[in-house]
C-alpha cells in the first residue's frame, strides 16, 4: 500500500519550493526558464506520483472494502450457521426437554397414582383396624362386664353357700359341745368328739376357700395398728396341744430377745400365716419334732424383718413337687390327701398372704428328713407400748347375769342354740325372727344386749341397727348390738361398726367366741392405755397373806365404785354439776390404794372441771371414758381375783 501524502507534506514541498517567507506576487518573482521546465516536470511526476498513488489508494480501498465485504458475509455466514447451530440444539434440548418433561409427567401420574393408592390402603387399614379396636374394646368391655357379674356371682355364691352351709353347721358344732359337757359314757363321748371335730374340720375349709376367694379378688386388705408380738403369738402352744398329743409330736417356740415387742402392722394375717405353717408341719409330721424360731433383723431405726422359721422332721417334700407345693389344691402326694387329709390350701393361702404383705418365703425340704419353711416379713416399730391382753377367761361370762338379752335369727335351731348358751349364765333372753319384729320388741322393753342375724327375710340386720340407731335413739352404749354373720370374711369390718354394731361375731360360734365379741362391745381409745389400770402390788403386800381381808378390800372398792359410778351418771343427766364434782371426789379416794391411776386422773378432771364449771363438754366426754375405764376395770380384777361382780346399768 502507498501512503497519502499528508497536507504537512505538502507544505513541505512548498517550503522546498518556496521557502518560509511569504510569496510576492507573480509579477514580481523571476524564475528561469531552464529551472521551470524542471520544476514543471517534477510537477508531472509529482503527478503521476500522486495519481498512481491515489490510484493504488483507491484500488487498495476497493479491496478493503470488498475483503470487508466478504468478511462480512463470511462473519454473518458463521453467525447465522452457530446461530443455526444453537437453534437446532435449542430445539433439540426443547425436544428432549419436552421428552423428559413429559416421562416426568407419566412418572409424577403414576407415582401419584401409586402413593394415592397407598394412602388409600392405609387409610383403609386404619379403618379397618380402629372397626376391628372398636370391636375388640366392645368385647374387651363386654368380657368385663361378664367377667364383673362373674365375680360378683361368684361372691354371692360363696355368701349364699357359706350362709346355707355355716347355718346347720353352727347348730351341729354348738349342740356338739353342749353335749360334750354332759355326762356320757365313753363310747358317746366318743361319737360326740367325732361330731365335734368334723364340724370343726368343715369350718376351717369354708375359712380357707373364702380367704382364697378374697385374695384371688384381691379384697383382702393388710391393716397398719399397733400390737403386742408376745400376746399374739403366746396363744400358738395352746391351740396346737390337741394335735400334737394326738401325733404324738413335740412342739417348741422360740422368741429371740431382740425381737422388739411392740409392733404395727396386721397382726391377724400374721397369725394366720403362723397358725398354718405349724398346722401344716404338725399334721406331716409323726412322734417327731416341730419348731416355730421367731427372729428379727433391724432394717433401719423405725423398721424391722420380721423372720419366721417353721421346722418340722416329718415326711419331707420330694425336689419336683417343692416348685407347685404352694399351688392352690396341691399336696406333695395324690396319697397324702388320704392319708393326712386337708384340702392343699393352706399353703397356698400362707404364699398369698406373705406376698400381700411384701413379704418373702422360702422352703427347704428332704424327702424323711423333714421341711423347714422361712417367712420374712417387713414391720415397723411402735414407739408406744402396748399392754398385754391374756386369752378370754370364761369366768367372765358370769358378768352378764341378770342382763335382758334379745336373740334376732331366722333360724329357730341358731336361736335354740344361743339361748341356751346364754341361759346357762343366768340371763333373760327373748328371741325375733327378723329385724322388724326385733325393733318392736326393743320399743316394747328393755334390753341390754341383742344378738342380730345379717340376712334375714322381711328386714336384715343392718336395716334393722341403722332404724334402732336413728329413730329409736338408741346409742352404742345404750344397747350393745353384736351382729351374726355365716360370713363375715366377705365383708370388712368396719362395714358393721359404721352400720352401728358394737361387734360381730361368726357363725358357728362357740363360748369363747361370744365372750370375745362381748368384751368388744365398747372399745377402748388410745388414751386409756396410756396408764395402768390398776396395780394390786401394794394390796397384796397390806394384806401380809390375809385372803379374806385382801377380797373385802377388792369388794369394797368396786360396790363403792360401782355405786359412786351410778350416781355420777344420774347426777351428769341432771346436770347437777357441784354434786357431781362431790361424787368424782369420794369416788377418787379409793384409787390411790389400787394404783388405778388412769381412774384416778379422770376423776380428778372431771371434779376440777366440774367445780369450776370450766367446759361441761369435757366433763361429758370424761364421764363417757370413765364408763368404759370403770367396767374394764371390774372385768380385769374379776379376772386376776375370781371374784365376780355384775356391773349395775347405769
Amino acid at each position: 500500500l502507498h501512503s497519502i501524502p499528508t497536507p504537512a507534506e505538502k507544505k513541505t514541498l512548498r517550503q522546498k519550493l518556496f521557502g518560509n517567507s511569504n510569496l510576492a506576487s507573480p509579477s514580481t518573482v523571476k524564475v528561469p526558464t531552464d529551472g521551470l521546465n524542471k520544476l514543471n516536470k517534477e510537477i508531472h511526476q509529482i503527478k503521476d506520483r500522486e495519481t498512481r498513488k491515489e490510484q493504488e489508494a483507491n484500488t487498495t480501498l476497493i479491496q478493503l472494502q470488498q475483503k470487508s465485504k466478504t468478511l462480512s458475509l463470511a462473519i454473518t455466514s458463521g453467525f447465522a450457521y452457530f446461530e443455526k447451530g444453537i437453534l437446532d440444539n435449542l430445539e433439540q434440548e426443547a425436544e428432549k426437554a419436552s421428552n423428559s418433561s413429559k416421562t416426568i409427567s407419566y412418572v409424577l401420574i403414576i407415582f401419584s397414582v401409586l402413593v394415592a393408592s397407598l394412602i388409600a390402603i392405609a387409610l383403609y387399614s386404619i379403618y379397618l383396624y380402629i372397626s376391628k379396636n372398636n370391636a375388640y374394646n366392645k368385647e374387651l368391655e363386654v368380657a368385663k362386664v361378664r367377667s364383673d357379674e362373674l365375680v360378683q356371682t361368684k361372691e354371692r355364691f360363696l355368701a349364699n353357700m357359706s350362709h346355707e352351709i355355716r347355718t346347720p353347721l353352727n347348730a351341729i358344732s354348738g349342740f356338739a359341745s353342749l353335749l360334750a359337757k354332759e355326762k356320757m359314757d365313753p363310747k358317746q363321748k366318743e361319737k360326740v368328739d367325732i361330731i365335734h371335730q368334723s364340724s370343726h374340720h368343715l369350718t376351717e375349709l369354708i375359712n380357707q376357700i373364702l380367704d382364697l376367694t378374697k385374695l384371688q379378688s384381691n379384697k383382702m386388705i393388710v391393716e397398719n395398728t399397733a400390737f403386742n408380738l408376745a400376746t399374739e403369738v403366746s396363744w400358738i402352744s395352746k391351740i396346737m396341744e390337741n394335735e400334737v398329743e394326738k401325733r404324738n409330736n413335740k412342739f417348741s417356740m422360740q422368741v429371740g430377745e431382740a425381737v422388739p415387742n411392740h409392733l404395727i402392722g396386721d397382726p391377724m394375717k400374721l397369725k394366720q400365716i403362723i397358725l398354718n405353717l405349724c398346722s401344716n408341719a404338725i399334721k406331716f409330721t409323726e412322734n417327731g419334732m416341730v419348731e416355730l424360731n421367731i427372729q428379727s433383723v433391724q432394717l433401719n431405726n423405725q423398721e424391722i424383718e420380721l423372720r419366721l422359721k417353721v421346722s418340722d422332721t416329718g415326711i419331707g417334700i420330694s425336689q419336683e413337687k417343692q416348685a407347685t407345693i404352694f399351688d392352690e389344691f396341691e399336696q406333695a402326694e395324690t396319697s397324702t390327701q388320704r392319708q393326712y387329709g386337708g384340702t392343699g390350701l393352706g399353703l397356698s393361702i400362707t404364699k398369698k398372704l406373705v406376698e400381700l404383705m411384701k413379704g418373702k418365703l422360702y422352703l427347704q425340704s428332704e424327702m424323711g428328713k423333714g421341711t423347714t419353711i422361712s417367712v420374712h416379713l417387713p414391720f415397723s416399730i411402735s414407739d408406744k407400748e402396748i399392754n398385754s391382753k391374756t386369752l378370754v377367761s370364761k369366768s367372765e361370762f358370769k358378768l352378764l347375769k341378770g342382763k335382758n338379752i334379745l336373740i334376732v335369727d331366722d333360724e329357730p335351731f341358731n336361736r335354740k342354740l344361743l339361748s341356751t348358751l346364754l341361759q346357762q349364765q343366768n340371763v333373760f333372753t327373748n328371741e325375733a325372727i327378723n329385724g322388724q319384729e326385733a325393733i318392736e320388741k326393743i320399743q316394747q322393753d328393755h334390753y341390754d344386749i341383742v344378738f342380730m342375724d345379717l340376712r334375714m327375710p322381711v328386714m336384715d340386720g343392718i336395716t334393722a341397727v341403722k332404724i334402732i340407731r336413728k329413730e329409736l335413739m338408741k346409742s352404742k352404749d345404750e344397747l350393745v348390738i353384736i351382729g351374726l354373720t355365716a360370713n363375715a370374711q366377705m365383708v370388712d369390718e368396719q362395714t358393721y361398726l359404721n352400720a352401728g354394731f358394737n361387734a360381730y361375731m361368726e357363725k358357728p360360734f362357740t363360748e369363747d367366741k361370744l365372750i370375745e365379741a362381748l368384751l368388744k362391745k365398747h372399745p377402748m381409745p388410745d388414751e386409756i392405755d396410756e396408764l395402768p389400770l390398776f396395780d394390786l402390788t401394794n394390796l397384796k403386800q397390806l394384806s401380809n397373806g390375809d385372803g379374806e381381808f385382801f377380797e373385802e378390800m377388792i369388794s369394797s372398792f368396786i360396790e363403792t365404785t360401782l355405786s359412786g359410778m351410778k350416781d355420777l351418771n344420774k347426777l351428769s343427766k341432771a346436770k347437777d354439776w357441784n354434786n357431781v364434782a362431790e361424787i368424782a371426789h369420794k369416788i377418787a379416794s379409793p384409787c390411790s390404794h389400787l394404783e388405778a391411776k388412769k381412774m384416778h386422773e379422770l376423776l380428778r378432771t372431771i371434779e376440777n372441771n366440774s367445780r369450776e364449771m370450766k367446759d361441761i363438754s369435757v366433763v361429758k366426754k370424761k364421764i363417757e371414758e370413765l364408763n368404759q375405764v370403770v367396767e374394764l376395770i371390774v372385768l380385769q380384777m374379776s379376772k386376776e381375783t375370781g371374784i365376780i361382780f355384775k356391773p349395775e346399768n347405769n
